[in-house]
């Protein structure tokens, strides 16, 4: 393999890997849940659907196919733009080389490599990468037709011209350019023609010539896309955006940044009126200045006769300069004809000059070379390429690890109102993006969109509210294009207006959702509740009563606790509530903690005698097992952390809940320390966590798996150990305070086991902490397995080491 082929695989390797990395970590956004949408659409309707959007339907019966080939993960779903992206880069190389020669070809296929602005798009659910393979084909094949005249590359060209047209309308932009390059590329050039004939062009071996089945093609193309056309020319005519045009001054600016930077200095979202607009882009446009100037200095040079700066590529001054405009224009003329679509009509944004970046690039692998040629401006070409890395390299950082650039987070906002609805509850979308919100939530809650049409008809959605609230205890409504669907905010007026908000948070997008109880949680009268009990916190409010909700999900356990007080005065502090379950050896597994009405009702405005509704969701703690347990609820103060004391202690006891659900995949813990520690054939430790010496213990928590059914019970042992060998410290217990036995765990099931290790006032220095398991009635530890056979069998672990100072 030449150096050359080595050089391009690394090149190609690279724009892998820059694409690949954290490809599944954003999550979908709006866009990208409707391409899935209409992916999953039967094939007529896809059509159907498409017919009455912007984008034809080429990308979405490819990504249709796709997701039946390897599934609708995100990572999955996106590997396909990955793909297309990836080859734009020996695509790039491929048209460079043609028409500039491969010295110029290898820095353009570089920068299109590591571009941010395509490692975008290689990881966005949209047909952009599409549309720059098959647009770069489409150029190259072109420029390879008209130089050989054979017709298997006009049917090339013909092929994947039409592909991108079916990608997105916006190709047609690069068709009218290819269209006037067929006819300049025509015109009579006798003196260039002597001139190759004298000295050919190594790289290109026939001079661009006239068309033969030039104009054949490009009938073919337009014969090919005719079918919808139709549906082209009215989404051109009569597609608007809300805010109404945009300038040719922002066209200009945008598209220097975009190409330059991608979207991860300037964000795509960040427009005039956003709180960090002016700060951004400024550095935005400091930053787009090297590459903009490359940009610039290779078409000056080329169309000024730029032979002497690359003279061992071409022989033809002319023939260069016409190559040269031919870039030129395929960068400037949709820049131009795309801010006449826009002005007055329509929000421009840079993406959809997608097709024409390869210009930009090429033009600014030009000014590179130039500056390379030239021996006393070699370093100021180093310098260049040394600040274009640091720049792209911060791009790429923004948008690798930055919120503030990563797409909008519908999966936090679906995952947020998972975590915390309640079966019954009524989700509603206040936008059109229920395709993505569908493929996080998965139906689990009733949805409905409102408003329901477009534009919005503002009586009938506060009618349909009126219709529907009422049949749903509590109510989520999730925000986002708001400003647009529904620009009056009638949804979240009516809820204000009619229910009691009860929660809200926003997340990255801007996506925002907020909670509603559909009736006032200060109620008329007594109330009827599941559970009456009576219990005073020191004067100040009483518990009168407790409905009991328990959701075994093993990801997602809970007890859902509705409780009801009673103000029995005035008061002068904003007590918050908490409960805790607890297992037989009074060790807490869950807790909920929350101020009434998630905050929104403090107690210092209730008033004497007033009965308030509130609940709270009791989270247990991931792997705990099943089993039998208490729950307690309390009153405090937040700021001294003092409880409100009762007749019988500082909480009341509601009673005992059996858990039945077993936790059991590993991926739903949070491990301190990940190990796998097999115990016998049955058993093994797959984490834990130390805590810090407090008070007269240390907080020591395991966490382990059932490889199969043990066929016995087990006791745990938890030794401190000296460094003699000398026990210090010492806590043996059954699993989970001794209300698991390990004779019942199921395989695959993982177990939380928690243990205080009493420390005596003597101790100090440092101990080794040591864990395993042995039989109760004969005493015989469980050994640990090795995979070397002649091996030590030892029967405890050694967890780590303590630290106790202080107590002497």
């Amino acid at each position: 393999m030449s150096g050359l082929k080595k050089a391009l695989l690394l090149v190609l390797l690279g724009s892998f890997a820059v694409r690949g990395f954290r490809l599944g970590t954003q999550s979908l956004w709006f866009d990208e849940g409707y391409s899935l949408h209409l992916a999953g659409l039967d094939w007529l309707s896809l059509v159907r659907v498409t017919a009455t959007d912007i984008h034809p339907p080429l990308y979405y019966a490819l990504l249709k196919v796709w997701v039946w080939l390897v599934g609708n993960t995100e990572f999955a779903l996106r590997y396909l733009s990955l793909l297309f992206g990836v080859l734009m880069v020996p695509a790039n190389y491929a048209l460079a080389s043609r028409l500039f020669g491969r010295r110029i070809a290898g820095v353009a296929a570089v920068l299109a490599a590591f571009s941010p602005l395509y490692v975008y798009y290689s990881q966005e659910l949209r047909m952009y990468t599409l549309l720059g393979l098959s647009s770069l084909l489409a150029l190259y094949f072109f420029t390879k037709a008209l130089a050989t005249q054979q017709k298997k590359y006009w049917v090339a060209y013909v092929l994947f011209m039409t592909a991108a047209l079916y990608s997105h309308l916006y190709a047609a932009l690069v068709f009218v350019v290819l269209c006037l390059a067929l006819i300049g590329f025509s015109l009579p050039n006798r003196r260039g023609e002597r001139r190759a004939q004298r000295a050919p062009a190594p790289t290109i071996k026939t001079p661009l010539a006239g068309p033969r089945s030039g104009l054949l093609s490009q009938v073919a193309v337009v014969l090919l896309f005719l079918p919808w056309a139709p549906t082209a020319l009215d989404k051109v005519a009569n597609y608007s955006s809300p805010a109404g045009g945009s300038g040719v001054g922002w066209i200009l600016e945008q598209v220097a940044i975009v190409f330059s930077l991608g979207h991860s200095v300037l964000g795509i979202t960040t427009f005039p009126g956003h709180p960090s607009y002016e700060a951004d882009r400024s550095l935005a446009l400091l930053l787009s200045l090297p590459l903009l100037a490359l940009v610039v200095l290779g078409a000056i040079a080329m169309l000024a006769g730029g032979r002497r700066a690359v003279a061992t590529v071409f022989a033809s001054s002319r023939a260069l300069r016409r190559r040269a405009l031919f870039a030129v224009v395929l960068l400037a003329l949709p820049v131009c004809l795309i801010a006449l679509l826009s002005l007055g009509k329509r929000d421009f944004n840079a993406r959809y000059l997608f097709p024409i970046v390869p210009a930009y690039y090429l033009l600014a692998a030009i000014g590179l070379v130039v500056l390379l040629s030239r021996g006393r401006l070699r370093i100021l070409a180093g310098v260049a390429s040394l600040v274009l890395i640091g720049i792209w390299g911060y791009s790429l950082h923004n948008y690798y690890f930055s919120e503030k650039y990563s797409r909008d987070d519908h999966r936090s906002a679906v995952e947020y109102i998972r975590r915390n609805a309640l079966p019954g509850d009524l989700v509603v979308l206040d936008a059109n993006f229920d395709s993505v919100y569908r493929y996080y939530a998965r139906d689990e809650l009733p949805w409905v969109r409102f408003p329901e049409f477009f534009p919005p008809d503002n009586k009938a959605t506060e009618a349909a509210l009126a219709r529907t609230v009422p049949d749903f205890q509590r109510v989520w409504l999730v925000m986002w294009g708001d400003y647009y669907v529904d620009p009056d905010r009638v949804v979240q007026r009516w809820l204000d207006s009619h229910s009691f908000r009860l929660d809200g948070r926003s997340f990255h997008g801007p996506i925002t959702v907020y909670g509603y109880l559909a009736s006032s949680p200060v109620l008329e009268g007594m109330p009827q509740p599941q559970n009456r009990v009576t219990a005073d916190f020191a004067g100040q409010l009483s518990l009168v009563g407790y409905d009991r909700q328990i959701e075994e999900a093993p990801a997602n356990r809970r007890i859902h606790l509705t409780l009801y007080w009673q103000a029995e005065q005035t008061m002068a502090v904003n007590y918050s509530i908490f409960a805790h379950v607890l297992n037989a050896a009074g060790q807490m597994v869950g807790l909920g903690d929350s101020q009434p009405v998630n905050g929104y009702l403090p107690t210092t405005v209730w008033q004497p005698g007033q009965i308030v509704r509130s609940g709270l969701d009791v989270w247990l703690r991931p792997g705990t097992p099943p089993g039998d347990y208490r729950v307690a609820v309390g009153v405090y103060d937040q700021g001294t952390m003092r409880r409100l004391d009762t007749a019988k202690g500082n909480s009341v006891d509601l009673g005992s809940v059996r858990l039945s659900e077993r936790t059991l995949s590993a991926r739903t813990l949070d491990f301190g320390k990940k190990v796998i520690i097999p115990y016998g054939d049955a058993i093994q430790l797959v984490g834990y966590t130390i805590g810090q010496p407090a008070g007269d213990s240390l907080h020591l928590t395991l966490f382990w798996r059932a490889q199969r059914r043990p066929d016995r019970r087990y006791t745990v042992f938890n030794h401190l150990v000296d460094a003699s060998g000398k026990i210090a410290g010492q806590k043996d217990g059954e699993p989970a305070g001794g209300a698991y036995w390990t004779d019942r765990w199921t395989p695959g099931e993982v177990v939380r086991d928690e243990y205080d290790i009493p420390l005596s006032d003597s101790l100090s220095g440092e101990y080794r902490l040591l864990t395993g398991l042995y039989a109760p009635d004969t005493g015989v530890r469980l050994p640990i397995k090795s995979w070397w056979p002649f091996g030590k069998r030892d029967t405890a672990y050694e967890l780590g080491k303590v630290s106790i100072t202080g107590r002497r």
